[in-house]
């Protein structure tokens, strides 16, 4: 999984309300602030977000994350 990859599902999935990027199983390993970005703007019913150990992203496009899916009520690190 790569940020395009992220990028297209989170543009053409509008009711998307779960996402679960975990790189512990090593098929993240391309998930950068690009990809937390297109989150923040492309999924707005989110509700759960789960991005175990997708390093290395930084604090701003998490906290955008927070700022515009009002409806997410589950983040995991």
């Amino acid at each position: 999984v790569n940020d395009e990859a992220i990028e297209e599902i989170v543009m053409r999935c509008e009711n998307l309300y779960s996402l679960n990027i975990n790189r512990s199983s090593n098929k993240c390993l391309s998930i950068t602030d690009k990809s937390l970005y297109a989150i923040a703007n492309h999924a707005k019913k989110l509700i759960e977000l789960q991005l175990c150990k997708c390093f290395p992203v930084t604090e701003a496009p998490i906290k955008l994350i927070v700022e515009k899916c009002n409806h997410l009520s589950q983040l995991a690190l």
